[in-house]
């Protein structure tokens, strides 16, 4: 019982920790887009998480012994184009109006 209390515990502080970060973000986002142009500002902040996250999986898989395959690689690429990159830059696109 103690250690389901834990994790309760520490998924609690994550849930808050993840609000504050994505409140902050919205304000800092607003400030940037304004002063740099949504696209420049998307695709730069895409490329450095892309980096960060392909080093982490390199990382897991090294750890782990466990790899993507090539359709793996193509379809999170595509999601990430569609889903990250068209949608982060309409938004920014938004915020600067």
């Amino acid at each position: 019982m103690k250690k389901r209390m834990s994790d309760e515990l520490k998924g609690t502080i994550l849930v808050l920790l993840t609000a504050l970060i994505s409140g902050a973000s919205i304000v800092i986002n607003r400030f940037f887009a304004i002063m740099v142009d949504p696209l420049l500002f998307t695709a730069t902040r895409a490329f450095i998480i892309g980096i960060i996250f392909f080093v982490i999986s390199l990382y897991i898989a090294k750890t782990t012994k466990r790899s993507f395959n090539t359709a793996s690689w193509k379809s999170l690429f595509s999601i990430g184009i569609v889903g990250g990159g068209l949608a982060c830059w309409l938004f920014f696109e938004g915020l600067r109006l």
